[in-house]
């Protein structure tokens, strides 16, 4: 058993021994095995998966990469095919800014040679006022009654075909509203110089008077004379403001220029050569002015006229180019009382009869008592002389009315293609300054300028020394300084030529609604001034009480039927009274004729207190002109208070 269980023993220790080398070493090598190819296997995966991430990284990248290059590469290309083509632009932009500016320099050079050319022409011809006699006020106000038909014709159209006359012809013809029917104006200033030849001007130069408020001071009285200063001062300043207005209006739209300077420039340019020269100075510069606006409208119209927007006039004369709706009727103020279909011609509603009829009145027998007028009148070395000059004016006035009639036809007859119309027609006020400019080629546009620049100062160099005389001779001598010398009353004329001048200047640059005003003044000198001025030529019986009381009657009865174009309600709605607007009572229309019949009622009271009075007063010894001598005393200061 001992030897059986030690061999046994031995067997199993020795297999045991031989099994577990053998099992270690097959594990070993197992494990081994094993792990070498899970070591292979996971490095082979490593490799591949490494591989392949590299690869995905690398193609990821160099895809990444192409589309960055890609897009910077146009992105480059559109930033440089932008910086070329804003190059260019700014330089086109700079090309074109630098040629409007040439020609905004060229139009300043135009201009400014043109006003050059005038101051010569007045300080030339102040020369000859200073020869004559300089120290008398008559020689400036008047130029010593030496001045010939040819200048006298020349210098009474000038005066009236002034800056508010151009622009306004075109734009009433312009308007829809109105059109050629309601372009009063030329025909009624033409009207208004020949009666003014006929019924006044033979009778004012015979008896030798110097202002037109002479007759009225003499069958008045000098307080009277002053009162009825005021509505004739008023209507020369705001008719003056309203054309330097019109001036500094078109060329700041013509041309890079400030509008005050244009007006203070133009002002100061006419009351320079006004005040060495006077009325000598005033007339031969018209002469050049007048030239200057015959031949700049005339070179003008051509152009006007055949621009490739411009259908032709015959076929836009009875409608208009386009739709009711189109640009320029929408875009234009358009009056209430006519069709805006009925073409640049116009036409006349029947309701509108009455008006249009007073308009026509206002224009005709209201142009006629202006200083400006019988400043020429009287300045004539005849009274035969005084009526040509007059005859004739009427007639170069229809003739110069034709150039702005055409050209606001034309601005009438542009098509809808045309951009100006919806860009610039806010205010068809300035449609003559906007045709110039578009329809017209660059010089062309300036020459129009020039023609406007010089119908301007042509009135606006008149109103001044108007405005002035009237101060020095009618009121300042006889009511503040009787004793003055005629030295010292030239010096006082010149004061006063200054003091327009900035008064007309300072109205254009400040107000806005100086059309508006200009129309009320002009109103007044129909319905206050016109009735006055016939009393005392034609009527030598009227005196100062019948003057004031006819004053105030015209006076109140205008007033009372309102203005709408400032804004004064109507106190008196006279019959076909028409509200215009929808809420506004200041937007009417008084269709009765109120300016006639507040002339003529004015009249009868001056007639009937005159007759009253002097059935009451004391008798007088009649002059020569036959006024009695209490009647040119006037009327005294108590009762001129109590009046008011």
């Amino acid at each position: 058993r001992h030897t059986k269980r030690r061999k046994l023993l031995k067997t199993n220790s020795i297999r045991k021994h031989l099994k577990r080398p053998k099992l270690l070493k097959t594990n070993s090598i197992g494990r081994h095995i094993k792990r070498h190819k899970l070591l292979k296997t996971n490095s082979i995966r490593r490799h591949i998966k490494r591989h392949k991430l590299l690869k995905t990284n690398l193609i990821r990248r160099h895809l990444k990469r192409h589309k960055l290059l890609k897009e910077r590469l146009l992105t480059g290309c559109k930033t440089y095919s932008s910086s070329v083509l804003s190059d260019l632009f700014c330089i086109s932009s700079g090309i074109s800014e630098h040629l409007e500016d040439m020609a905004d320099i060229a139009a300043l050079i135009s201009i400014g040679a043109f006003y050059l050319i005038i101051l010569v022409v007045g300080l030339i011809a102040s020369r000859k006022n200073n020869k004559t006699a300089s120290s008398k006020t008559e020689e400036t106000m008047v130029a010593g009654r030496n001045i010939g038909i040819t200048v006298g014709v020349f210098t009474c159209t000038a005066t009236w075909v002034g800056g508010g006359f151009i622009n306004g012809t075109a734009e009433s013809v312009f308007e829809p509203g109105q059109g050629l029917v309601w372009t009063q104006a030329p025909v009624a200033y033409s009207a208004s110089l020949l009666l003014g030849g006929l019924l006044f001007a033979r009778r004012m130069r015979e008896r030798r008077y110097v202002t037109m408020l002479d007759p009225l001071q003499k069958a008045f009285g000098d307080r009277m004379c002053a009162l009825l200063f005021l509505p004739c001062l008023l209507g020369e300043l705001f008719w003056s403001a309203a054309i330097l207005a019109a001036l500094g209006g078109t060329v700041s739209i013509l041309v890079d220029f400030s509008m005050d300077w244009s007006i203070v420039l133009s002002a100061g340019i006419a009351v320079v050569y006004t005040l060495f020269g006077g009325l000598y100075s005033v007339a031969y510069t018209d002469v050049a002015q007048l030239i200057f606006i015959f031949l700049g409208l005339w070179t003008v119209v051509p152009f006007a006229l055949t621009h490739p927007s411009v259908s032709p006039l015959a076929s836009t004369a009875f409608i208009w180019p386009s739709s009711p709706n189109s640009t320029a009727q929408a875009t234009a103020k358009t009056s209430t009382t006519a069709a805006t279909t009925s073409g640049w011609i116009g036409q006349l509603q029947p309701s509108d009869r009455w008006r249009y009829a007073d308009s026509a009145l206002m224009l005709i027998l209201g142009g006629i008592p202006w200083q400006v007028y019988f400043q020429r009148v009287l300045s004539q070395r005849t009274a035969a002389g005084a009526v040509a000059i007059s005859a004739a004016s009427g007639l170069a006035v229809l003739l110069m009315s034709l150039p702005p009639v055409l050209i606001g036809a034309a601005a009438a007859s542009a098509s809808n293609s045309s951009q100006w119309l919806i860009e610039d027609c806010v205010d068809s006020r300035f449609i003559l300054p906007l045709a110039l400019r578009h329809l017209c080629p660059r010089p062309v546009a300036i020459v129009g300028l020039g023609a406007v620049s010089a119908a301007v100062m042509s009135s606006a160099d008149s109103t001044v020394l108007s405005s002035a005389s009237m101060f020095c001779r009618n009121v300042f001598k006889p009511l503040v300084w009787p004793k003055a010398s005629e030295g010292q009353l030239v010096w006082v004329l010149r004061a006063s030529i200054l003091a327009a001048g900035a008064a007309s200047a300072g109205l254009a640059i400040s107000i806005r609604t100086i059309y508006g005003l200009w129309f009320l003044c002009s109103d007044l000198v129909y319905v206050v001034v016109l009735p006055q001025l016939t009393a005392s030529l034609y009527l030598p019986w009227t005196n100062a009480g019948g003057s004031l009381a006819g004053y105030l009657v015209s006076l109140t009865l205008r007033l009372s039927a309102g203005e709408s174009l400032l804004g004064l309600p109507a106190l008196v709605r006279w019959p076909n009274y028409q509200l215009t607007g929808e809420s506004d009572t200041n937007d009417f229309v008084q269709q009765f004729p109120v300016r006639t019949v507040s002339m003529l009622a004015g009249f009868a009271a001056l007639m009937l207190v005159s007759l009253l009075s002097n059935t009451t007063s004391y008798g007088g010894d009649r002059g020569e002109d036959g006024v009695n001598d209490n009647q040119r005393t006037g009327v005294s200061k108590e009762t001129l208070t109590t009046y008011l």
